[in-house]
C-alpha cells in the first residue's frame, strides 16, 4: 500500500532532519498566528485548528534550516494576508538559494526511493523472516508509533522493513481504546498513563530489539532497549506492568521478578492496593469485615507536616524523629561536599531526586509532574509540594534512596469536606489550625484501598468530631458495628452545628439532597 511517508520523495529525508534536530532537546517557540479550522468541503480535505509557530533550536531557525536544504518549500499568500512566519522574509531567501543550488526538492535527477516493507499483519512473511531475526541479536530500530505501553511499531532500516513489536516478559496496564464496530474498552488503572510515558520515552528515538518469539497474529515478541534501558525491566520498575511467566525463558528473569518485587513493597501504581499476596476483591471483603470487627484503640504519636487541600495530611511518626534529623544532616553534608552542578541532573517523571526549599536546603523529594523549566515534587519526607526549578534540583545518591519517606499520608475517619468550594476552604482551614505542625495521637479505625482513616486527639479532644461540631466537617457515613458508637457520636456532633447554624451550616442544611430541592448547583469539593 501507498506510504506516505516513504513514498513522497524527501517525505522521510524531512522527517528525519527534523527528528534528530528537536527529539528531546528544548526549543524556543514563537506563535505567529493561529490558522482556523477548515471543513470539508467537495473533494478538499479539512483541518482543525493549527497555532503556527517559527521554532528556534540553537539560534536557528528550524524551518529556514529545512528550507535551505531543500526539504520543504514556502507557501505563498495573496496580498494583504498577514496570517504568516514572523522570518517570512529569511524563509523565501532560504528558497531562493536551495532553488540555485537545486537542493532537495530541487535537484530533479536524484529524487530518493525507500522500498519499506510493512511486515505488520502479515503473518506468512512474519514466519519466514523470524529466525532471521532471531539470529541477528540486537538491531537498531526507529519506533514509529506507539499503539500501547507494550505494543509498537518500528522501523528496522537495516533491513528496511517495518514491524509491529510487543514487550516481552511482562503483562501491561492497557490504555483505553475503540474497536472498529464503535465500542470503546476502557482502560485499565493506569494504562493510559503508562502509554503516554512510553511515549515521552521511545516514540521517534533510535532503539535496539532483540526478537525472541511470534504471535499468532504476526507481531514480534521480545526486549526493547532506549539508551540502553530494557524497557520491559523499566516499566515493571515503575509500577506499569507484572512478569510474565515467559520471561522466565529470557535471561532478563531475575531483574524482571527483582524489579517486580520492588515495585509490590514500595506499593507503585498497579500495586498500589497490593498486601501479600491477595488480589484487589479479597482486600475489599477484608476492608468490608473489618468494620464488623471490635474496635480497637493503639495510639501511635506522630507530628502533623503537613494538610492538604483535598483534606488530607501527612504525618511522621515521632519515634522517627531522631532518624529523620539524622538523615537530613547526612543529606546536606554529601552536598556540601559535593555539591550538584546546576542543570546536571535531567529530572524524570517519578524520580527519587534531591530538591531545595524555600529555605535554600536540600531534602529528599519525588517528582511528580514535569515543566519546560520547572518540576512539580513531592518532599517525601514531610508531604508538601512545591515547583522547583530545575537548576535547584540534583540526583540523589544510591545511600539517600532508602528507607522510603517518613511523611505517611492520612483522613479522617467518619469525615469529609463539605460540596462547595468556599465551604471546603473552611473546613481545611480548620484542620490546618487544629493539626498542623502539632503532635497528635492517631488511631486507625479502618483503610479503604490502602488508605489509611484515622481519629485524631491531642489530650482527650477527638479532633474530627470536634471539626465536625464546629461546622466546618460533615460526617462520612460508615456502616458496620464497629463504627456504630463513634458514628453516633459524630453525627450528635453534626446535628449540634446544624441547628446553630455553625460556619458551613449558616444558611441551613448543606447536604445534597436539601440543597437539590432549592435548585442549588452543588460543586464537587476539590
Amino acid at each position: 500500500g501507498f506510504k506516505p511517508l516513504y513514498d513522497i520523495p524527501f517525505m522521510f529525508e524531512a522527517r528525519e532532519f527534523l527528528r534528530k534536530k528537536l527529539i528531546g532537546h528544548q526549543v524556543q517557540v514563537t506563535v505567529d498566528y493561529i490558522q482556523q479550522a477548515k471543513e470539508a468541503v467537495g473533494g478538499e480535505l479539512g483541518f482543525p485548528e493549527k497555532t503556527c509557530c517559527t521554532v528556534i533550536i540553537g539560534g536557528v531557525n528550524v524551518a529556514e534550516a529545512l528550507v535551505s536544504k531543500g526539504l520543504a518549500t514556502v507557501v505563498r499568500y495573496a496580498a494583504g494576508n498577514d496570517e504568516r512566519s514572523s522570518r517570512y522574509d529569511d524563509l523565501l531567501q532560504a528558497e531562493q538559494k536551495a532553488e540555485k543550488t537545486g537542493k532537495g526538492l530541487h535537484d530533479k535527477k536524484n529524487i530518493p526511493s525507500h522500498r519499506v516493507s510493512d511486515m505488520s499483519g502479515n503473518v506468512i512473511k512474519c514466519k519466514q523472516f523470524l529466525p532471521f531475526l532471531q539470529r541477528a541479536g540486537r538491531m537498531q530500530g526507529l519506533v514509529e508509533f506507539i499503539a500501547s505501553g507494550s505494543r509498537v511499531r518500528v522501523y528496522i532500516p537495516r533491513e528496511t522493513c517495518i514491524v509491529t513489536f510487543l514487550l516481552g516478559g511482562i503483562s501491561c496496564a492497557k490504555s483505553g481504546r475503540t474497536l472498529p464496530s464503535g465500542e470503546v474498552i476502557p482502560a485499565d488503572p493506569f494504562g493510559d498513563e503508562c502509554t503516554m510515558h512510553v511515549k515521552e520515552m521511545v516514540l521517534q528515538r533510535e532503539v535496539e530489539i532483540e526478537v525472541e518469539n511470534m504471535d499468532k497474529a504476526g507481531n514480534f515478541i521480545g526486549y526493547l532497549f532506549v539508551d540502553n534501558t530494557n524497557l520491559s525491566l523499566h516499566l515493571v520498575q515503575e509500577g506499569f506492568a507484572s512478569m510474565h511467566f515467559t520471561a522466565d525463558r529470557s535471561p532478563y528473569a531475575n531483574q524482571i521478578k527483582n524489579a517486580e518485587d520492588n515495585a509490590k513493597n514500595a506499593k507503585k501504581r498497579i500495586w498500589t492496593n497490593y498486601s501479600g499476596e491477595e488480589d484487589p476483591v479479597a482486600i475489599e471483603e477484608e476492608e468490608k469485615a473489618a468494620l464488623n470487627e471490635d474496635r480497637k484503640v493503639n495510639y501511635t504519636e506522630v507530628l502533623v507536616t503537613e494538610v492538604t487541600d483535598e483534606g488530607k495530611f501527612y504525618a511522621c511518626n515521632v519515634k522517627d524523629g531522631e532518624a529523620l534529623e539524622k538523615l537530613m544532616d547526612n543529606l546536606r553534608e554529601e552536598f556540601v561536599t559535593n555539591p550538584p552542578l546546576a542543570g546536571a541532573y535531567t529530572p524524570k517523571k517519578n524520580d527519587l531526586c534531591a530538591a531545595k526549599f524555600v529555605d535554600d536546603q536540600w531534602y529528599r523529594a519525588k517528582v511528580e509532574k514535569m515543566g519546560v523549566n520547572d518540576v512539580q515534587v513531592l518532599y517525601i519526607d514531610y508531604g508538601n509540594r512545591a515547583s522547583v526549578p530545575k537548576t535547584k534540583l540534583g540526583s540523589l545518591p544510591a545511600t539517600f534512596q532508602t528507607p522510603g519517606g517518613y511523611a505517611k499520608p492520612y483522613s479522617l475517619a467518619l469525615t469529609m469536606l463539605p460540596p462547595d468550594e468556599d465551604l471546603t476552604a473552611q473546613g481545611v482551614a480548620g484542620l490546618k489550625e487544629d493539626m498542623l505542625d502539632k503532635t497528635v495521637k492517631l488511631n486507625v479505625e479502618y483503610k479503604t484501598g490502602g488508605e489509611s482513616f484515622v481519629t485524631a486527639h491531642i489530650g482527650d479532644e477527638d479532633i474530627g468530631k470536634g471539626l465536625v461540631d464546629d461546622g466546618l466537617l460533615m460526617v462520612d457515613k460508615k456502616g458496620g458495628r464497629k463504627l456504630a458508637k463513634l458514628l453516633k457520636e459524630y453525627e450528635d456532633a453534626m446535628a449540634r452545628a446544624k441547628k446553630n447554624h455553625l460556619n458551613i451550616w449558616q444558611y441551613g442544611d448543606i447536604t445534597q439532597d436539601d440543597a437539590r430541592e432549592f435548585g442549588a448547583q452543588v460543586k464537587p469539593a476539590r
